[in-house]
């Protein structure tokens, strides 16, 4: 590799063009594609398949629905109802029993009833059978059924902020 100086590399700048001129028949391309007329684009497909997925969800949904379910006698819808209340309560016993499993020992862990968390879970919990007694006889009352999910969540929120402190003081 040759060292060039300051002075050559001045002399080569100086020696290219100021300006480059583009050939002649780069402006007839240009101007043969302005002048061109629009290729018409195949139509978008996407819109249509959208259109035809949520067609056919629908479609399929209102064939496999039990409509025999609409028809039941009012005590099998409600002990459908009540069918339904136990499987949720089921599904959010085993998500507490998995976030328990998940939680590391610390002093205060190794006896509960010193857990500061202890105490709210366990009238949270009381309240939660209350709930499920009456959710049990009123089945259609919606705010029941509001009230319960948001104690389910409000249970899986403190399990997870005790699981959250034990990590911090077991630091």
């Amino acid at each position: 590799m040759s060292k060039m100086t300051d002075k050559q590399l001045d002399e080569l700048i100086d020696a290219l063009p100021n300006e480059m001129a583009a050939s002649p028949s780069v402006w007839q391309r240009v101007q043969q594609e302005i002048d061109a007329k629009p290729i018409r684009k195949a139509p978008q497909l996407l819109p249509w398949a959208l259109i035809a997925s949520v067609v056919l969800t629908a479609i399929l949904s209102w064939k496999l629905f039990d409509h025999e379910s609409l028809m039941l006698k009012p005590e099998s819808k409600s002990s459908a109802i009540l069918a339904l209340i136990d499987n949720i309560e089921r599904s959010h016993q085993q998500q507490v029993s998995q976030l328990q499993q998940s939680m590391q020992l610390v002093a205060w862990r190794e006896n509960p009833e010193f857990s500061p968390f202890k105490k709210g879970l366990g009238e949270l919990r009381q309240a939660m059978i209350e709930v499920i007694k009456q959710l049990k006889q009123q089945p259609q009352d919606k705010q029941l059924w509001d009230l319960w999910l948001w104690m389910q969540q409000q249970e899986l929120n403190l399990l997870g902020q005790e699981q959250q402190v034990q990590q911090i003081e077991s630091i």
